[in-house]
Order: structure tokens, then C-alpha cells, then sequence
């Protein structure tokens, strides 16, 4: 079955055929022999941008698994409700992914213990409401 070998700027190898197998190119992530790794993680509102951004950047300098080719990065993705949202990717060899994606997780938590910077929770409030002539028991007034 003829097919055509393509790579993305993402480094996915993908298999074009010029008819449809299933419904969709099939993309073997493994291919090259490296996968890229996607932390999200919320800082508060107050912190400084800037400063869990060079944390994040230290981690990669820190860490030997990690690989310059593409370039590590990390960037702002989102302002939710209560917090600012980073996305951090980094390029690793397929064997490293699960250790190193982990391992970076954990002293990604403790640099930003040591820098303060927080990662809030989403806040939720609650509202009771009475109707009018019920007594704060839940019981009618007499």
C-alpha cells in the first residue's frame, strides 16, 4: 500500500495514504525517538509572572534529560477565575518521559514553595437562602 512519510513541526511522524485507513493519518509519537511533556500549573493573581516563569526555566537548565533541540518553554496560557495559567513543554528522550515529567512536577511544586508563589484553588461560595417568615432553624415563625 503506497504511503507518504511526513514529520510535523511538532517532531509527530505522521503516515499519509492517499485513501482513508480507519479515519485519520495514524501519528506514531515514538518514532524519533523523543516525546514532548505538557505541565499546566496555576499561580495566584499577586504573584510574580515573571519570577515562576525563571523557576521553570532553571528546572530546565537543572535537568540532563531535558533537550535544547527544540527549545524547552514555557509560557502564559490562560487567565481563569483564580488563577494565572502557565503551560510548560519540554522535549525528552521516549525512555525519560514518565521520570522526568514527574520528577519535574515535584521540583517544580518545591521551587515555587521556596519562592512563595502560590497555586490557588479554585474558590466557591456558598449561598443559603430563606424564604420570607422562616426563623433561622428552618422553621417557620409562629
Amino acid at each position: 500500500m503506497p504511503s507518504v512519510a511526513l514529520t510535523s513541526a511538532s517532531r509527530n511522524a505522521r503516515s499519509a495514504r492517499p485513501y482513508k485507513v480507519g479515519s485519520d493519518a495514524i501519528i506514531n509519537f515514538n518514532r524519533l525517538g523523543t516525546r514532548r511533556f505538557e505541565i499546566g500549573v496555576g499561580i495566584g493573581y499577586r504573584d510574580d509572572i515573571g519570577g515562576a516563569m525563571e523557576a521553570v526555566r532553571e528546572l530546565f537548565v537543572a535537568d540532563p534529560r531535558i533537550l535544547t533541540k527544540p527549545a524547552p518553554g514555557v509560557w502564559v496560557e490562560s487567565m481563569d477565575t483564580s488563577s494565572v495559567r502557565l503551560v510548560i513543554r519540554a522535549w525528552v528522550h521516549v525512555s525519560d518521559l514518565w521520570e522526568t515529567q514527574t520528577a519535574f512536577t515535584r521540583a517544580l511544586k518545591e521551587r515555587f514553595d521556596v519562592r512563595g508563589i502560590g497555586q490557588p484553588s479554585p474558590q466557591q461560595h456558598e449561598v443559603t437562602m430563606r424564604q420570607a417568615g422562616e426563623a433561622a432553624g428552618g422553621q417557620p415563625k409562629p
